[in-house]
């Protein structure tokens, strides 16, 4: 992109499917606000408008011609570019700064990390193996973090009761330490998606994945806003290695606000929910509600809030 904006630079972007982005409530975090294609003839591609340069600024209409958002200059931060500019619907914020990139998707480029415990790794675990294994994913970008296994700490390999890699640690805390223990040689995908054994998939859930979008190359990709707390989510590979166990009066909460803090670009998907009433998924005698991110296809059967400490 060439500032001032003018035909040619704008041309440069024909046929691209390029992404706005709102910046959500910090400054690091970022949510998906629609994808912007333009074509060549000053059309946008989902008929929504069109678009114009008049003297150096990027101008976008709606469908009936009014000018909504008027772009005059680029900036970066955190690794990202934006275009700064006014949206006319919303003049009494001042000035606007929206994400600006070239849309890509993260196709197979990614790992699953499964969070256990060894309390459940025969309940839980098996479920949803079974599950992915459904769906079609790849069984060897599986590996399965078992924690509380203190006889067996350090072991790394294919389990054959699993049909997966599996680690055994000691101590493994919280789901987000489970790839700080992923040893680097399972380290050949550039996302890890971080799932507790307490989840499982549903048809279609890798496809949804696959299309994700990391054109920021963000350090995190989280299903829910950060405020929620819900560490399930796609972690860089050159971010998920730094993490590892920690102390053990450090809270949950705390070490989730303190790994994300380290981010310097988060996307939030912000995924729709829908909430089932609780049941005894496992019969163990803990009751859990369902939890479905629905565009991605997951289920997380979550504990009540007596039993946070159980998996």
């Amino acid at each position: 992109m060439k500032f001032p904006f003018d035909e040619s630079s704008v041309q440069e972007l024909i046929g691209k499917p390029m992404v706005l982005s709102g910046n959500a409530l910090c400054s690091n975090e970022y949510r998906v606000v629609k994808d912007i294609v333009l074509l060549p003839d000053g059309q946008v591609a989902d008929d929504s408008g069109k678009w114009e340069v008049e003297d150096g600024v990027l101008r976008l209409l709606n469908d009936k011609g009014y000018l909504v958002t008027e772009f005059r200059g680029l900036e970066t931060r955190n690794g990202a570019v934006y275009a700064v500019g006014t949206n006319v619907l919303e003049t009494s914020l001042g000035t606007s700064r929206l994400i600006l990139h070239v849309k890509k998707p993260l196709n197979a480029e990614f790992g699953i990390c499964i969070s256990s415990h060894t309390s459940y790794e025969k309940v839980a675990v098996p479920r949803i193996l079974r599950s992915l294994e459904g769906d079609g994913f790849d069984m060897n970008r599986v590996v399965v973090v078992i924690g509380n296994d203190a006889k067996n700490d350090g072991k790394v390999g294919f389990e054959p009761e699993l049909k997966v890699n599996v680690v055994r640690r000691r101590n493994v805390m919280f789901g987000l330490t489970s790839m700080g223990n992923i040893p680097g040689a399972f380290m050949d995908n550039s996302y890890w998606l971080l799932l507790h054994d307490t989840c499982e998939v549903t048809n279609g859930f890798t496809k949804n994945i696959m299309a994700l979008d990391i054109g920021l190359n963000p350090d995190i990709v989280m299903l829910r806003p950060m405020s929620e707390k819900v560490e399930l989510g796609l972690y860089a590979k050159r971010f998920a290695s730094k993490m590892s166990n920690i102390s053990h009066d450090t809270k949950p909460y705390e070490y989730f606000t303190r790994i994300t803090l380290r981010a310097n670009i988060i996307s939030v998907l912000n995924s729709s929910v829908k909430t089932e009433p609780e049941k005894d998924v496992y019969g163990r005698g803990i009751k859990r509600e369902t939890i479905t991110f629905q565009s991605v296809g997951i289920k997380k059967y979550r504990a009540k809030a007596l039993n946070v400490n159980k998996p």
